[in-house]
C-alpha cells in the first residue's frame, strides 16, 4: 500500500479519486431513478383516488327526484365528465 517502500502515492491518489468519481456516478444515478419512480408512485396514488371516486359514484344508490331522463343524476354526470376530463388531460385517454 501507501507505506511500503517504492509505492507512488500520486498513483494512489488518482485511483482512488477515479473509485470514489465512479460510486459517485452510481449514487447520482440512483437518485435520479428514485425521483422518477416517486413520481410514478404519485401519479398511481392519483389514478387510484379518481378510480375511487368513480366507482364510489357508480356504486353510491341515487334519490329518484334528482335523475335524468337517462336514469342518473345530472351531479354524477358532471362529475363524471370532470374527472374523464383530468385523466385525458393525464395522458390516459
Amino acid at each position: 500500500m501507501v507505506s511500503s517502500p517504492g509505492s507512488n502515492i500520486e498513483d494512489y491518489v488518482s485511483k482512488l479519486d477515479s473509485v470514489l468519481q465512479h460510486k459517485s456516478d452510481i449514487i447520482t444515478s440512483l437518485k435520479s431513478k428514485l425521483v422518477l419512480f416517486q413520481k410514478h408512485l404519485k401519479e398511481e396514488e392519483d389514478l387510484s383516488n379518481k378510480f375511487n371516486e368513480l366507482q364510489k359514484i357508480m356504486i353510491e344508490p341515487q334519490p329518484e327526484q334528482n335523475q335524468n331522463p337517462n336514469n342518473k343524476p345530472k351531479d354524477e354526470d358532471k362529475e363524471m365528465d370532470l374527472l374523464k376530463d383530468e385523466v385525458k388531460m393525464d395522458g390516459f385517454d
